[in-house]
């Protein structure tokens, strides 16, 4: 995370590309904050499943 946010960059179009395509994830942590705000245990909701 920080080399995209702190690494130089030759011009601004490879900056503006960066910025738009950074992707975190939700990782462990944020999926169980994401579970807890729309109130799921850890199951597979029915909204989510397939099939």
């Amino acid at each position: 995370m920080c080399g995209t946010l702190r690494a130089k960059v030759p011009y601004n179009k490879v900056a503006e590309v960066r910025e738009k395509n950074r992707r975190l994830g939700l990782g462990i942590m944020g999926l169980h904050e994401w579970l807890i705000k729309k109130g799921y245990k850890y199951s597979v909701p029915p909204s989510l499943r397939t099939g």
